[in-house]
């Protein structure tokens, strides 16, 4: 999915992404865990050079936040991810649709 964040106002003094990672069920859903990406350097990179920056694609992992052992936590899923933070005015140039509507 394209999330475009169009309100983002230079200098940041945090700039993070919380994923949280649930078990849909038709009686409710099931949190399973969370991780945060800290996209700080990423946005004061493109504020600075006007360059977009791409993060090529990983895995990244979740970890349970209610761990017995909060400096090693249980690690219970992954995601894959890859990042693009570019200007205002390029994202604005390129095609997307709302949610999972075409072309996401």
């Amino acid at each position: 999915w394209r999330l475009v964040y169009s309100r983002i106002k230079m200098p940041v003094k945090t700039c993070s992404l919380k994923m949280d990672l649930m078990h849909y069920e038709l009686l409710g859903d099931t949190y399973i865990g969370s991780l945060n990406l800290d996209l700080k350097k990423y946005v004061e990179r493109v504020a600075t050079t006007l360059d977009a920056v791409e993060v090529p694609a990983d895995f990244l992992k979740f970890s349970n936040a209610d761990s017995e052992d909060p400096d090693n936590p249980e690690e219970i899923g992954s995601v894959r991810v890859q990042l693009y933070v570019m200007t205002q005015g390029e994202a604005g140039s390129k095609a997307a649709g709302l949610g999972r509507e075409d072309p996401n």
